[in-house]
């Protein structure tokens, strides 16, 4: 919802356009249903009926990573776009791909006076994975450009009133994490 909340407007009217099962069973009639569960070994996001399932085993990193494309897959399908038509549904997302095992999450990263450059929508996205991870060590947040309005719905760790207190971008973003 963190994901969502950045990039579509919430309204509480009562109805509901779009829902979306993490876990769960589906709870109401909204027009558009999104299913959405996860295993060890991949993420499943179809439309409409399922069964939506989460394994208790999935590391914290591929729970963020699903985040991201059930999010993906709420924007498009919310659009109704011919662009999104050819989207698989359901769409199967094999953790594999990204050729890290769930063991390798468990490793301990130890950073020796490493740099981010950027704290913008990169470096908030990075910081959020990163959380995940047991990183030791040291890690410079280089950015000296203040945070904008247009930038808050891609940067998880910023909000509206850090806009108007004109600190750095990269100041905040390591007070934050």
């Amino acid at each position: 919802s963190a994901l969502l909340e950045r990039s579509l407007q919430v309204v509480h009217s009562g109805a509901v356009d779009v829902e979306v099962a993490v876990g769960i069973a589906f709870q109401t009639d909204a027009k558009l249903k999104l299913c959405v569960s996860l295993s060890p070994d991949a993420l499943s996001i179809s439309t409409g009926a399922g069964t939506s399932e989460i394994s208790i085993e999935v590391p914290g990193l591929f729970r963020r990573i699903a985040a991201c494309y059930a999010t993906g897959h709420v924007i498009a399908k919310s659009l109704e776009s011919d662009q999104f038509k050819s989207l698989p549904d359901p769409f199967v997302g094999r953790f594999s791909a990204f050729r890290v095992s769930a063991d390798d999450l468990k490793r301990t990263i130890l950073l020796d006076d490493a740099v981010l450059v950027g704290a913008g929508g990169v470096g908030n996205g990075f910081m959020w994975a990163a959380s995940e991870l047991d990183i030791q060590g040291r890690l410079t947040i280089a950015d000296p450009q203040k945070i904008a309005v247009g930038g808050l719905n891609r940067c998880l760790y910023f909000t509206p009133d850090d806009v108007k207190h004109s600190g750095a971008k990269a100041t905040v973003l390591a007070e934050r994490t």
